[in-house]
Order: C-alpha cells, then structure tokens, then sequence
C-alpha cells in the first residue's frame, strides 16, 4: 500500500475479499484444465501421484499408501482427490476427497485423511490409486465470508494496516532472557516490551530458538499464547522446543496432529477445545483450525512463524484473536506465498511479514548471526540479499574434503579448493525446463559422493528450477546409485526445500536457451529463489550449469537488475568452478566396480 494514499478500511477489506475470490477461482479453473489430461501428463507436471498401493488402514477414514519416485509437488496438508478413475465425478470411485497428513519421501508412504462425514468406512483396498489436487471450495468460501463478515468491526486491526499502530499494549515484563546472541536478545527485549515486533530471521539464524524462549517466558509469566504460522511443521516445532525449554507449560496443538509430534504435546480437537483457556497455556493452530474455533477465544500474545509465507488475507484470521502483543518472525528476502492469480498483484496478494514491514520498518529486526552457512557461503547472500548484516559463526574447515587414501588423481582435483563451495560447468545451450546433460553430470557427482566420499544419502540434496528436472535427476540417480540409496537423497524444486537444510546442497541452474530465460525471467531471475537454492547448505553447496545461462540480454526494465544480479553471482561462481565439458561422463568411471550402488 502506498502510504501517500489515504487508507480506506473498507476499500481494504473489499480488496481482500476479492483476492481470496480471485485466488480459489484460478485454482478450481487450474484444477479442471488438470483433470482433463491424462493421469501421465498430470504426472509428468507434478501434480498427481499415480500408481499408489493401499496399505493396512491406519485408523477410521485414514489411510496409507505406497508410492513410486515421481516429481510432485504434494505437500502435507494439501486438499486431495483419491481415485481409481477420472477423480471428478458424484460416484465416491470416481473422487473421495482427502487431505495428505504425513509424506514421506524416504519411505515413499502417505498418509491420508477423508474429509467428510458421508464417507464414513468407505473400503480402501486393493487395486492402484491415484492422488490428484482439488481446490478446497469450503476454505475458501469460508474465509472469504469471514473476512466480509468479522473485519468492519475490527478497529484493532484497521489501526494495523493504516500504520496508526497495534492499539494492545503488552502485559509489563519484568524479565529479560538470557542465552541468546546479541541480535537475538536485542529482537527478545524488544518482543516482550512492545505491542508490534517483525523479526527477521535469514537463514540459520536461530529463529526458531528466540521464539520458543520467548514464548517460555511469556508462559512461564501467566500469558495466554497462540502459535500460528504457514505449515505444521513451523508450528510443530515452536512448540517441541519450547517443551525442551520448560516440560511443564501445557502444550496444545489445535487439529490434527502430526505423526511425530513429541508426547509432550497435546492434541486436541476443535469441536473439544475447552471454553477457557488457563493462564500459561501455549496453543499452536494452522489457520483454517483457528476458523472453526468459537470467536470467544482471545490470547494475550500471538506469534506468526513463516509471517513470510502466510498471505494477508490469510493472516487476518490468528489477528483478530490477538488481545495483546503480536510477534511475527519471517525472511521477506525468500520466497513469497504462491499468487494463483495473475490479477493479484497489490501487496495485499503478497505476505503479511513484507506488509507490516512496509508500515514499520522501525520494528523489524534482523538476526545477524548464521549458525548454518560457513563463511565461504555467507558472503554473497550477506552482501546481496542482507545489506552486509549477515555474519557466519562456521568455518569453513567444515566443509567435504577428498578422503586422504583416494585412488584418484582427477577426484581429488575434483574437491582441491580450500572452499565450502564448488561450481561444475557443463556445456549445453538450448536447453530450458530440464536439461539431460546436466541431470547426467549431477547424478554421476551425487554417486560419486555416496561411494567415494562415504556421504550419507540424508545428507543431500539436489535443488532444481522445474519438476521436469527433478524427474530427470532422479530418473538418472536411479539408474547410477540403485532405488534403495537413490530413494534417500532430497531431489526436489526450490519451492519444496525452503525452509530445510543439508550438509551438502546441490544446485542445478538446468537452462541454458536464451529465449526460454527471457520468457520465464520472473520465475527464473528471481533474486529471492536464488537466495533459497544458495543457502540451504551446512557444509558444501555445488552449484552445477551451463554459462549460457549468464548470457541472456534483458528486454524489459524490470529484469535489468535481476540479471545483473545473476552475473555477479556468476562472477563468485567462477573463483571456485571447475569446468568438465570433457570429463562429466567420465565421473562414474572414477568408481571402481566394486563400490558402485548397482
């Protein structure tokens, strides 16, 4: 919003309304286009898992399957359609809706759960399934009339987004809390005594453990606390740790409850959540849990985790439940929610963490000090995309070294830079969503890790733009390292792997046809996806690409700067690359038969 113009409240919520009309039309469209392809063409763009093999049922209306290696986007949580057929239709064989609770990809089981009551007992055995996204019309109706219905009468949160202020003042605290780095104290002093705090957590910073102390704190002072944020697993792990931090706070998680949540946290279902709420409880719930809860339920301190992740539209819901301090914590530098819309540009289509920045730049504060990325790694993330801020606490002696007893001259070579960073140069041109050269160099280098370089398959993972390239990696790592290795190692989109972390990230750039990175610019020249796929690594980051990608000459205005950045990053590419035009296929030559995978 510009703060030029006068604010309108209504116009406001109006704006919001529509965007979330907007978002759920062009995904129930979306939906339907996909459902009329073929279930390979569904999976060849990632949005269907086919050939599923029930397994014993795990409880009423939830269920677990078996599924083959295919690059999909699933996620846990997601609004489903299980088939055994075309999954639009009345008839329950044709589409029984379900929600993914839990997905392994070591495993390759998920789980499943069946929303609605009619479809109480329906039988899941036998035959080959398969999963295909839906829109969720009910959330989004949902939300839609509640943002209508319950914001005009919301003066706290129209205080909020005219810049006036959040009009809570937070309970006085009489403590401050101890262990923390100087950034991380500085973002906990300032939480604790104020109404509106934005903290800004880069990667590593320990994010995560400044909120949990605070949220200890403020329990273990009597407040009444809700956690919200974008996925389970953010708010799963805000409230394990502050159960390390004080066993005895009672924990809740509103919902369903994850597969591998501690014991210590109590799962509770909304229709059974209690009237009152005692003082000290901490309360985690996702969103669209918190729409089913009574609006009698207020919290004296709201914490958003993921603030960065979470739409507007989406982020008024924990908001108007807040009666005292809000806390969001958040990287507007990574990626930003997913716009379905092609209409919904406003901020209001973007995050809440980038808004409330925009508003009050004076109460965000930034983490400094990176626990993840050794030095080496820090730098250009740091001077780019953090103003310099950013400051390593590893070394970088942390990093891969050859094995002193390598039998090979040209694997060595291969790993002789003093640097936690590598870049493999591969020449290829024309090449735009997938790229089979260099999905074939990064599967040989990944098994060159796994057999020569005693690497645990957990310990890496392959970042690529596109699912196409995701399939092609991991087509071509099945085949070097065996399914029972090649199963355990990450190959996923940029998307997926925010937020997680490796000893060893491998990076493909995959495009190298100069008009395909022109007409996919926005997607591929996104300064914020390239900060996500470079500081994943905790030990070793090998960027893998054509310099053909660097070659590309803007022709609009906006992607001037983008490409820019790009070719400084290529710039700190080339002091640690290695080009192996000639040698990429002889890389699996360098293992002796005997320690291959096959």
């Amino acid at each position: 919003m510009n703060a030029d113009l006068q604010f309108n409240y209504r116009d406001f919520i109006t704006d919001l309304a529509r965007h979330v009309r907007n978002e759920h039309v062009s995904s129930r469209r979306e939906t339907l286009l996909l459902h009329e392809m073929t279930v390979e063409e569904r999976v060849a763009r990632g949005v269907c898992l086919s050939d599923l093999h029930p397994l014993p049922s795990l409880s009423k209306n939830r269920y677990a399957f078996r599924f083959p290696v295919q690059g999909c986007r699933i996620r846990e949580g997601d609004w489903m359609v299980l088939s055994q057929g075309k999954p639009i239709g009345p008839e329950v064989a044709r589409g029984l809706p379900v929600v993914v609770e839990s997905l392994d990809p070591m495993k390759r089981v998920l789980e499943l759960s069946v929303v609605g009551r009619q479809y109480d007992d329906i039988p899941i055995e036998g035959g080959i399934w398969t999963l295909d996204y839906t829109s969720s019309d009910r959330n989004a109706q949902r939300l839609a009339t509640l943002i209508l219905s319950k914001l005009p009468d919301s003066r706290a949160l129209e205080s909020l987004f005219s810049g006036e202020g959040w009009p809570f003042e937070p309970p006085f605290n009489h403590f401050l809390i101890e262990n923390l780095d100087d950034s991380q104290s500085i973002a906990a002093t300032e939480a604790i005594h104020n109404p509106v705090t934005l903290i800004h957590g880069p990667p590593g910073t320990g994010k995560t453990r400044v909120l949990s102390r605070i949220m200890t704190r403020l329990a273990e002072s009597g407040h009444r606390i809700l956690v919200s944020a974008f996925t389970h697993r953010a708010i799963d792990n805000l409230l394990e740790s502050t159960a390390s931090h004080n066993p005895d706070i009672p924990l809740i998680k509103l919902g369903r409850r994850s597969p591998d949540l501690s014991p210590a946290v109590q799962s509770v279902a909304v229709n059974r959540f209690p009237d009152s709420i005692p003082r000290g409880t901490i309360v985690g719930s996702t969103i669209y849990a918190l729409m089913r809860l009574s609006d009698s339920h207020v919290f004296d301190t709201l914490f958003i985790d993921e603030a960065s992740q979470l739409p507007v539209s989406h982020a008024v819901i924990p908001l108007l439940r807040a009666r005292g301090a809000i806390i969001c914590a958040g990287d507007h530098r990574q990626l930003p929610p997913v716009r379905r819309a092609e209409s919904n540009t406003s901020p209001l289509a973007g995050s809440l963490f980038e808004l409330l920045v925009n508003l009050y730049p004076a109460r965000c504060f930034m983490l400094t000090r990176s626990y993840r990325l050794p030095k080496s790694l820090c730098t250009f993330p740091s001077s780019v995309f953090y103003d310099g801020k950013l400051r390593s606490e590893i070394p970088d002696d942390s990093f891969i070294h050859p094995p002193p007893d390598s039998r090979h001259p040209e694997l060595s070579a291969l790993w002789c830079l003093k640097s936690p960073m590598r870049t493999v140069w591969v020449n290829h041109e024309g090449y735009g969503a997938f790229s089979p050269p260099e999905a074939e160099s990064i599967a040989r280098l990944v098994h060159v890790l796994l057999s020569e370089m005693a690497v645990e398959p957990e310990d890496i993972a392959v970042v690529a733009p596109h699912r196409a390239q995701v399939r092609e990696v991991t087509d071509r790592l099945w085949k070097h390292a065996g399914s029972h290795v090649a199963s355990r190692v990450i190959i996923d989109t940029v998307e997926r792997m925010q937020g997680q972390e490796r000893d060893i990230i491998v990076v493909s750039l995959c495009a190298s046809d100069g008009d395909f990175i022109l007409d996919e610019a926005d997607f591929i020249l996104s300064p914020n996806r390239l900060n996500v796929s470079i500081t994943r690594a905790r030990r070793l980051l090998v960027v893998v690409g054509s310099r053909h990608f660097f070659r590309i000459l803007p022709t609009k205005p906006e992607h001037i700067a983008p490409a820019a950045l790009f070719r400084s990053f290529e710039r700190k590419l080339l002091e640690h690359s290695i080009d192996i035009t000639d040698s990429a296929y002889r890389w699996l030559d360098l293992i002796p038969p005997e320690n291959r995978f096959e």
